[in-house]
């Protein structure tokens, strides 16, 4: 299906892109967003102080962008050709983002990869098997 290889059940670039969505979808609130470039694609989310935002590029040269997302320091994670995973590539606060070709970033202020609590839910553990747990 594309988001783990087969036989070994490593998770792909693919399965990052769906990880980094669901850091926006359980924030709750989607947040009107902007991209007129040819290639890119954006989303953005927020619930209270905490605010992330996804840019995606399809093209195969390096793009550069200028978000506004209202200030603040944002993490940013990538997944590009280095990067099969999503990889923290330091702190944003403004000016201008390069988002890698045939790859995206996410940008994640107030909270840390991970750690968005899904809307009327407690935060939980996956369950997948693939983290080496037996739950």
């Amino acid at each position: 299906c594309g988001l783990f290889t087969f036989p070994g059940h490593r998770t792909t670039p693919c399965y990052e892109a769906f990880r980094a969505w669901n850091e926006l979808a359980k924030l709750g609130t989607a947040c009107e967003v902007a991209c007129d470039a040819k290639g890119l694609y954006a989303a953005a989310a927020k619930k209270g102080e905490r605010r992330a935002f996804l840019v995606a590029n399809v093209g195969k040269e390096a793009m550069s962008v200028a978000p506004t997302a209202g200030g603040g320091m944002f993490r940013i994670y990538r997944v590009d050709a280095e990067h099969s995973k999503l990889s923290d590539c330091g702190e944003w606060r403004a000016g201008a983002l390069d988002v890698p070709a045939d790859g995206f970033l996410l940008a994640l202020s107030g909270f840390a990869l991970g750690d968005a609590p899904v809307a009327g839910r407690a935060p939980s553990s996956p369950s997948n098997g693939l983290d080496g747990s037996s739950k």
